[in-house]
């Protein structure tokens, strides 16, 4: 399968510590997703902090369809979403108050205010929904993604993440996330198992911004100058792909969902557009010609 070593997910465990985790490398994939919104700085950095978040919890599951994390507070930016399917497309948009002010914040997650977190993965009209509700918590989405293991799944869980935009105005992003899972039934380490993580948490935090964002260092030989002396196991790798899933028939199914009202409020010069929040494609109809669809074939239901 075609892929460049800037997007990827892969994971990788410990040998000698037990210990299971995953690296995350992204170049043009984010730097495409961020560069197409015209959000203000911080609004931006959320998003693309939300994205990585969604790609490094989905890795952990086998699932077939969509999984989506979505952010939502009563602060001046009320919604963030990212999603991505199975197959590896990610799309990620915010929402925000246009007439407030966006102020400066020592983290952007402060931009939330109080609210939840939430994850959801869906495979389709004829299985159940699974979804993990957790109140946002501390300041940063690092905070909140900890305090969800901790509490709802009793995973401890590391993170070294970092999204930065270089001097090319270009975005770049690299993280990190090791898990120390449960021990096994009649498995008793002990002080073994908790100095195991302390060190591994050590070796992770030396790793530099430099180093998590350099294209030039492969995310196997950054594993390697980590963790060698943990007997490091690189599992394939995974691609990522900038993708959004709108379509004209989806677009023209949101028209079909609102009253003939509020298609004519939405009518210019005879024309229709819907504009996709998460990739910005707008897809146009003749409001006559759609008037005269609808009224033939009657509702629909909206797609997913």
């Amino acid at each position: 399968m075609p892929m460049t070593e800037d997007n990827l997910i892969q994971t990788f465990q410990l040998e000698q510590s037990n210990l299971r985790g995953r690296i995350l490398r992204l170049g043009s994939v984010i730097d495409d997703l961020l560069r197409r919104h015209d959000y203000p700085a911080q609004v931006l950095q959320l998003t693309g902090e939300a994205a990585m978040m969604a790609l490094m919890l989905s890795s952990m599951l086998k699932y077939e369809g969509i999984f989506t994390l979505q952010i939502q507070g009563d602060g001046p930016v009320d919604m963030v979403v990212a999603d991505i399917t199975d197959h590896g497309n990610i799309r990620a948009c915010a929402r925000y108050k246009k007439d407030a002010e966006i102020p400066e914040v020592s983290n952007p997650m402060l931009l939330m205010g109080k609210g939840y977190l939430a994850f959801t993965v869906d495979q389709g009209p004829d299985t159940d929904k699974y979804q993990g509700i957790v109140a946002l918590s501390g300041k940063t989405l690092q905070d909140s993604i900890q305090h969800y293991f901790s509490q709802s799944e009793q995973i401890t869980t590391g993170l070294r993440y970092l999204l930065a935009r270089g001097d090319d105005g270009h975005w770049r992003a690299g993280g990190i996330m090791l898990q120390r899972l449960p021990e096994a039934k009649g498995e008793n380490r002990g002080e073994a198992h908790e100095d195991d993580w302390c060190r591994a948490m050590v070796l992770l935090q030396s790793c530099t911004d430099q180093e998590l964002l350099d294209p030039a260092l492969s995310q196997n030989d950054l594993l390697f100058r980590l963790f060698h002396e943990e007997g490091v196991r690189a599992f394939d790798p995974v691609p990522v792909r900038d993708q959004c899933r709108c379509s004209a028939e989806r677009a023209e199914n949101i028209l079909r969902m609102v009253s003939a009202a509020e298609r004519a409020d939405m009518t210019i010069e005879g024309k229709l557009v819907v504009t996709c929040e998460f990739c910005n494609r707008a897809y146009g109809f003749d409001a006559e010609a759609l008037e005269q669809k609808i009224a033939g074939s009657g509702p629909q239901q909206p797609q997913e």
